[in-house]
Order: structure tokens, then sequence, then C-alpha cells
């Protein structure tokens, strides 16, 4: 795949502007084959800002959460930049966590795309902080949630004790961490607090695009009954590969970024304003209770979203009233 400057561009933007990279610092591109061409070109643009600039490619692996490497992370540990735009997603890693608790700045841009880079790391992103602060608010000050839609889903689920967290749109200080690019408030329900029907209408991690809906039964958090075809059996498969654990939902997210679009691309998708998605798999980094080595992400696309009765999301807008 040819990488158009403007991308390369964009590529040297992101590392100067949302992740700060110095030229006395040193940085690792962890990649894999599937996404070689995006890594490559960061390592290339990073190469152009520091002398200790280092690009490691690491099998690709089948779906997300799986640990890097050794090599890769102890490498992790030795510098002050990660940047990650492998196929998967290492965000819920002993690796990742071990690397930001001695310091080092990571961003994470699973199977991130040319259009992604071009259309999300802009020069200015003031508006996609003030959005996601406002977003933060609302949902900070609610305790019982629902998700609707007309398609048949209904969701129900409780914030209780746990956390509320907005990601960081640039990643400038020691240790932070998260998605770029970024744009989200998101936060691990109580676990056996959610109920109900969630009908996936949008893009699934490592599956891509839905090409028709999947229907999906929750009871106490846990997936019990999925319906829908071929796509339901793909995703059944998905959410089983590292057993009971992965069926239950451990995240729920809303998007607040104004540049990002339904492209396909997960990593995007998440963070368009007013996109909902559910986080099934390990949440032990959000003060949830489930240790498990995947994390399967699925995006609902225009949805409402009640917060104490409120609504906040209508019909895929954010309602700032």
């Amino acid at each position: 795949m040819a990488v158009t400057l403007q991308v390369k561009k964009a590529a040297t933007l992101a590392l100067k502007t949302y992740i700060g990279l110095e030229e006395d610092e040193s940085i690792m591109v962890l990649c894999d084959e599937a996404n070689r061409d995006i890594g490559l070109t960061f390592f290339e643009s990073a190469s152009k800002i520091t002398d200790e600039a280092f690009y490691f490619e690491m099998p690709t692996m089948e779906i997300d959460g799986r640990e890097p490497p050794a090599q890769a992370y102890k490498m992790m540990t030795e510098v002050d930049v990660v940047v990650c735009p492998a196929s998967t997603s290492i965000a819920y890693t002993k690796a990742r966590k071990k690397a930001a608790d001695l310091g080092v700045r990571i961003a994470l841009m699973p199977a991130i795309t040319g259009d992604t880079i071009k259309r999300c790391f802009t020069k200015n992103f003031s508006q996609t902080e003030e959005t996601t602060r406002k977003v933060f608010e609302k949902i900070s000050k609610g305790e019982k949630f629902r998700v609707y839609h007309e398609n048949g889903t209904s969701l129900k689920f409780e914030k209780k004790d746990r956390e509320i967290f907005a990601s960081p749109i640039a990643l400038l200080n020691i240790g932070e961490g998260g998605n770029l690019p970024s744009g989200e408030v998101f936060f691990s329900p109580r676990e056996n607090r959610i109920n109900g029907i969630v009908v996936l209408n949008g893009t699934v991690s490592t599956l891509g695009n839905l090409e028709s809906p999947v229907e999906i039964f929750i009871r106490k958090g846990k997936v019990n009954k999925v319906a829908g075809g071929g796509n339901a059996k793909r995703f059944s498969r998905l959410i089983n590969k590292s057993g009971d654990m992965g069926k239950y939902i451990g995240k729920i997210g809303i998007g607040c970024n104004e540049k990002a679009e339904f492209s396909g691309s997960m990593l995007e998708e998440e963070k368009v304003l007013g996109a909902i998605s559910l986080g099934f798999g390990n949440n032990i980094a959000l003060g949830g209770k489930l240790q498990v080595d995947q994390n399967v992400t699925a995006v609902l696309r225009e949805s409402t979203l009640f917060v104490d009765d409120k609504i906040v999301i209508k019909d895929g807008k954010f309602v700032e009233e």
C-alpha cells in the first residue's frame, strides 16, 4: 500500500503535537505485518525528529488484548515513547501497564488507516477537548443508564462506585497513554447490573463493519444468546476465544471527536461524536473485575443514551442542553 505525502505529514504532526516527541527522546514503533506500511511511516517520521527511533515488528495477533513478545515487552520499558499502530490493541496487557508505570508515554493506534490519520490529526484539537469535557460532566452525574435504538436495542446498566474516565486528546505527560486519535468518555459499569438486548449495527473489533445486524441478549452482564446468521456465529467465536470472561461487557464508551467518521475503522468509529461502544472482556484497568486476555469492542450507531432518564445522546447526536 502506497502511503501518500499527506499521510506522512499528518503522522509527523501526530508525533510532534499529539505525543510531544522531542529530539532528545527515544521512541519505539511497535507494529505487525498486517499494518506494516503505517508502522514504517511513523518510524520514518520519528527518525526525522530523534536519532533514537526503533521499529519492532511482532507477529499479527488474532484478537485484541494479547501480550506482545518478550523482546518487545523489554524494549517498551526502555524508551520514552511507544507508538503502536499494529492491527490489534495492546491496551489491556501487562506489557503496556508495566511500561506506563515506568513513565513511558504510550500511543495506541490499533489498525489505524491513512484516511484516519489525515482526518483526525490536525493542528487544533481544542474543540474535541471541550466536547469531551462536556460529555464527561454529564456522564459523571449519572447513576443509571439506558441505551435505546428502534432496531430493538434496549440495554440498562449502572455505574455504582465505578470511576468515569475521559481520554486525553494529547499524550504529553510522563506515563500518559491511550488511543490516538482520541476523544472518548468511558467507564466500567457494574458487571452484574447490565441487562437487555443489543443489536450491533456498526463495526466490531477484527470483524470490521457488519454486513447485517447481530442481536445479543445480555443477562447480568453476560452474553447468553447471539442471533443473526453468519455474523452472529463470527461474533460468538470471537468473544469465546478466551473463555467465559470474554462474554461479559466490561466497558461502555461515548465518542466525543467531531472529526471522526464511521469509516469501518474501530479506532476511529468509537470516537465518533455520539457513537456508543461496548467493550467485551478485560476491564481491570478501569476498576472492573474481568481479568481476561482479550477485549472485543462493538460500536452502536445512531443510538440514544439516557442518563438518569435524561437524554444525553439522541439518535447518535450529542445533546448539549
